[in-house]
């Protein structure tokens, strides 16, 4: 993958994805759209923490 941002992006954005997960979450539950997709979207948020985890980490090194 060519189009590589620097980390200090990186950890920018992801920021900005983790606020727009519990937008979207806080949405779904809401609209009393499936649990099932309520999960997926729990999952996917997870796993988008653990990747902000490890950018904050290497940030601060």
């Amino acid at each position: 993958m060519n189009n590589a941002i620097p980390l200090d992006l990186a950890a920018f954005r992801a920021g900005q994805v983790s606020a727009l997960y519990d937008v979207i979450l806080n949405m779904a539950e809401k609209e009393r759209v499936s649990p099932q997709l309520c999960a997926l979207i729990g999952i996917a948020s997870d796993i988008h923490a653990e990747i902000r985890a490890s950018l904050d980490k290497e940030m601060s090194q």
